[in-house]
């Protein structure tokens, strides 16, 4: 039961990173804005690396590799 949360909290983090688009009126820079202030907004790479890693590991605890 516990893989199958974390397995919905990766996916839907790795959509919410990877789909949704970067700027500076987004919720991700909303975020990092109030950790580092004054920041940069981050680019399309990242976010569309961010959401694959998430899948990625969303895909390894469902298959209980990890």
């Amino acid at each position: 039961m516990l893989r199958i949360i974390i397995t919905s909290l990766l996916l839907v983090s790795s959509i919410f990173w990877g789909v949704y688009p970067p700027g500076d009126g987004s919720p991700h820079y909303l975020i990092l804005n109030y950790f580092l202030p004054n920041s940069n907004p981050p680019n399309k790479i990242i976010h569309i690396i961010l959401g694959c890693l998430l899948y990625v590991l969303a895909l390894l605890v469902s298959h209980e590799i990890i």
